[in-house]
């Protein structure tokens, strides 16, 4: 099992068609489940655990566009240099 720590707003992509992403936390309070206050979401890391075929490629959301930028940069290049 893969275990990523994330924070509210950032995410994680499984291959190229799936994103997963953190909107929002809540905690029991009082008897009633509330939103976590934006201080403390600042703060605040969540683990996710995700179990796939190794064949599935699993990234922080934030990996995966640098990867997508770099590559679009490499086809532009060779565009270019034809």
């Amino acid at each position: 099992m893969l275990v990523l720590k994330r924070k509210p707003g950032e995410g994680i992509r499984i291959d190229d068609d799936v994103l997963i992403k953190i909107l929002d936390v809540f905690q029991w309070k009082n008897g009633s489940l509330t939103r976590v206050d934006d201080r403390m979401l600042k703060s605040l890391e969540i683990n996710v655990g995700i179990a796939a075929p190794e064949t599935r490629i699993i990234r922080r959301s934030e990996v995966w566009d640098q990867i997508q930028t770099e590559e679009a940069g490499e086809n532009e290049t060779a565009k270019t240099e034809r």
